[in-house]
C-alpha cells in the first residue's frame, strides 16, 4: 500500500487506499507452499517459482488494473504471464476469466493477448517471448468457446444472425486482440503473421454505418439490424443484442485503443473526430 504516496484530505486518502487495496486483492497466487496447483485441465502440477495466479478477471483488468500492477507490484508480472502460458498449455488457448485455476468463460474477447503484449512493451522478460507469441497466435486462430474464427474470417465480422449475442462487441474487441498479435509479431520479426493480423485488425470498419455514425450489427447478407437505437444497452438482461453490457455509443471508441487514424477517417476527418470526442455521444448533428 505504501508504494503509492498521495497528498489530500483524510477522506480522500481513505477512498484512494481503499480502492488500491481492492485492486491488489487479485490476481491471487493459488499455488501451495510446495508449488503445486490444480490447473485448467483439472490436473495437479507444480508451478515454476511456486507461482500460479488465478482470479484473472481479464476482461475487467487488461486496460487499467494490469498496467497499474506493473507499476506497484512489478515482481508479480512475470508470474502472472507465466500462469497464462501454463493455462494455454493445458487448454490450447489463453485464459478468458479464471477462478481457482478454472476458466468460467464469463466475458468476451481474448484479452490475455494484450496483457502479454503490454508486459513485453514495458520491459518484462521473465517468460519465453516465442512461447508467448505461439500462445497468442493459437488463441487467435484456433476456434474455442466464444471465438469462432472461421465465422469471423469468412465475413470480416461476426454476423448477428449466426451469433445472436454481442456480435458487434465481439468483433470490435477481437480487433484489438488482433492488433496486439500483429504488434507482437512485428517485435519478433514475424512479417507474415504481422500482415495477417494487421488485416484482421481492420475488420471493425466492416460494421461502421455511415448513415448513423455507429458500429452496428450486420447479418450474413450485409443488412443492418433494425430497429436501431444507439442508446439502448444490451446484455445480460435483454439479450439477444449486439453489445456487451453497453450500447453503441459506449462501444464506439473501442477501436481507438489501437487505430485512432482509422476511426478519424471513418468519421470524415479531424473536425468530426474532435467534435465526437468532446460531446457526450457521437450522435449525428
Amino acid at each position: 500500500m505504501n508504494r503509492i504516496e498521495i497528498s489530500g484530505s483524510h477522506k480522500q486518502k481513505e477512498l484512494f487506499y481503499t480502492a488500491l487495496y481492492h485492486v491488489l486483492l487479485q490476481p491471487s497466487n493459488i499455488a501451495d507452499v510446495n508449488g503445486q496447483y490444480r490447473g485448467a485441465d483439472d490436473k495437479i502440477a507444480t508451478a515454476p517459482n511456486n507461482e500460479y495466479y488465478s482470479t484473472l478477471s481479464i476482461w475487467d483488468i487488461y486496460r487499467g488494473a494490469f498496467p497499474l500492477l506493473q507499476l506497484v507490484a512489478p515482481e508479480r508480472i512475470n508470474g502472472i504471464v507465466n500462469s497464462m502460458l501454463l493455462h494455454h498449455k493445458a487448454k490450447g488457448f489463453l485464459p478468458i476469466w479464471t477462478a481457482w485455476g478454472q476458466d468460467n468463460y464469463c466475458m468476451i474477447g481474448n484479452h490475455a493477448i494484450p496483457m502479454i503484449l503490454n508486459a513485453v512493451e514495458n520491459g518484462f522478460s521473465g517468460f519465453d517471448k516465442e512461447e508467448a507469441f505461439r500462445a497468442m497466435y493459437e488463441t487467435a486462430t484456433k476456434s474455442h468457446i466464444y471465438s469462432d474464427w472461421e465465422l469471423y474470417n469468412a465475413y470480416g465480422y461476426y454476423p448477428f444472425d449466426k451469433l445472436d449475442n454481442e456480435a458487434v462487441s465481439r468483433t470490435l474487441e477481437s480487433g484489438y486482440d488482433d492488433w496486439c498479435v500483429a504488434e507482437m509479431a512485428r517485435k519478433l520479426g514475424k512479417r507474415s503473421e504481422q500482415k495477417e493480423f494487421e488485416k484482421r485488425s481492420n475488420y471493425y470498419k466492416n460494421l461502421f454505418d455511415v448513415q448513423t455514425g455507429f458500429f452496428r450489427g450486420k447479418d450474413t447478407n450485409g443488412n443492418w439490424r433494425t430497429p436501431f437505437d444507439p442508446l439502448t444497452a444490451t446484455s445480460p438482461l435483454n439479450n439477444p443484442g449486439d453489445y456487451t453490457e453497453a450500447n453503441a455509443w459506449q462501444y464506439f471508441w473501442t477501436p481507438t485503443q489501437y487505430d485512432i487514424p482509422g476511426v478519424r477517417t471513418l468519421l470524415g476527418g479531424e473536425t468530426a473526430f474532435r467534435r465526437n470526442s468532446t460531446n457526450s455521444s457521437p450522435l449525428k448533428h
